[in-house]
């Protein structure tokens, strides 16, 4: 069976799976090559765990192979966050300008009205300079997850499949403009972009940690999308968060431990 690219099918097991395999068996795909499907039968999230999405939604993943190479995962996924916030709401212009605009929760997430919108998962091919960008969100119906948080959807303004469809083109092309150059120029900007939209903002009091809880405030992101926070536990010491270990970042208050938007 022909491998397809640049389109949307109807169904696959993970559309990450999907790219890195075809990626394989090309033995290399440019950058920008991408793929959608309208229903994953077995979505991948970050730290290993499982992307639950309902038929219709967005299931995405293009080739990214940036400028420069090392300790890039991190940028990139809030670089893509942005760009596709950004096409989000160059396709579905009602979007701009609400009071509860989609924003952006460090390192992955996609948030509208305090609830998880979508996810960005960015994983390296194996001994290439090329990185697989997925990103996951719920244009048409949020799914229902067992004991988990509840999500959001954007059904109010994506009618029908056919949307989703047609949308996956003009993510695309954001995607393959913005992910290209990771300088430091560029990095800047999407600092910029990300802080207006960021769901935990500067000064916000945080939680993190699986086992073991810390609190602290955030500061910003670093130079290389880590998430610098104050930390109450160490005599306010400064320090870096890293999306690679730090798992169940939430903001602190009484609901801080039931894990809540905490990935």
């Amino acid at each position: 069976m022909p491998v397809v690219l640049n389109a949307c099918i109807e169904t696959c097991s993970s559309t990450q799976s999907y790219l890195i395999e075809a990626a394989t068996e090309a033995g290399v795909l440019p950058h920008g090559t991408w793929i959608a499907a309208r229903d994953q039968t077995s979505g991948r999230g970050r730290h290993g765990g499982v992307w639950h999405s309902a038929s219709g939604n967005l299931s995405f993943s293009m080739i990214v192979e940036p400028s420069r190479s090392g300790g890039l995962l991190t940028r990139l996924s809030l670089m893509a966050a942005c760009a596709a916030v950004r096409a989000l709401e160059t396709n579905w212009p009602a979007l701009k300008g609400k009071r509860n605009r989609i924003e952006i929760k460090w390192p992955n997430d996609l948030i509208w009205n305090d609830r998880k919108l979508g996810g960005i998962l960015c994983e390296s091919l194996s001994g290439r300079s090329q990185i697989v960008v997925g990103i996951g969100a719920n244009l048409r119906r949020a799914p229902q997850i067992p004991g988990g948080a509840l999500a959001a959807d954007l059904s109010e303004y994506v009618v029908d499949d056919e949307d989703v469809s047609a949308f996956c083109p003009v993510l695309a092309e954001a995607l393959k403009e913005q992910l290209r150059d990771v300088s430091d120029d560029r990095w800047a900007q999407a600092v910029a972009e990300y802080s207006s939209r960021a769901w935990l903002p500067a000064q916000t009091p945080v939680v993190w940690g699986k086992n073991r809880e810390h609190r602290g405030s955030v500061l910003g992101l670093g130079p290389a999308g880590e998430l610098r926070v104050r930390c109450v536990d160490s005599n306010q010491t400064e320090m870096s968060l890293y999306s690679e270990i730090i798992e169940k970042l939430r903001p602190a208050g009484p609901t801080a431990s039931d894990g809540s938007l905490g990935g």
